[in-house]
């Protein structure tokens, strides 16, 4: 950098200034995501509270004020092995994608030379060292 390109010294300070701010904003957005966890764990124990209240109660609905609670049911099933599951119980699934990593260096290497299935595209990185 020459000490008297202005041009320079305006890049760097936009440069400088944009990097602060979006750090600025990270850290709002891991305070707010902490925050956001607390408040909803805090629901998910009121929650919990209520429907050990209702059961113990034997109520499966109720209505306070204005408001009426219900208690739903939903059930999950868990296998342990899944070999032990016959087969008219188990799905499979295939997955297709590009191996990209492997048309990345054939692409590098030449071998790939006139394929129309693919393309690559180049991106540029700064590196700010010293700062």
């Amino acid at each position: 950098m020459t000490n008297d390109n202005d041009e320079e010294k305006l890049l760097l300070d936009k440069l400088l200034s944009a990097r602060h701010a979006i750090e600025l904003n990270k850290n709002a957005k891991r305070e707010l995501a902490m925050n956001g966890n607390r408040l909803e764990k805090d629901l998910a124990e009121i929650e919990q509270a209520w429907v050990d209240y209702m059961l113990s109660n034997g109520l499966r609905e109720t209505e306070v004020g204005h408001l009426k609670l219900t208690i739903g049911e939903s059930f999950s099933v868990d296998v342990d092995d899944i070999n032990a599951v016959p087969d008219e119980f188990v799905r499979e699934k295939i997955v297709r994608e590009p191996n990209k990593i492997l048309i990345r260096e054939l692409h590098k290497s030449g071998k790939l030379e006139g394929a129309n299935w693919y393309s690559i595209k180049e991106s540029h990185k700064l590196t700010v060292t010293g700062v």
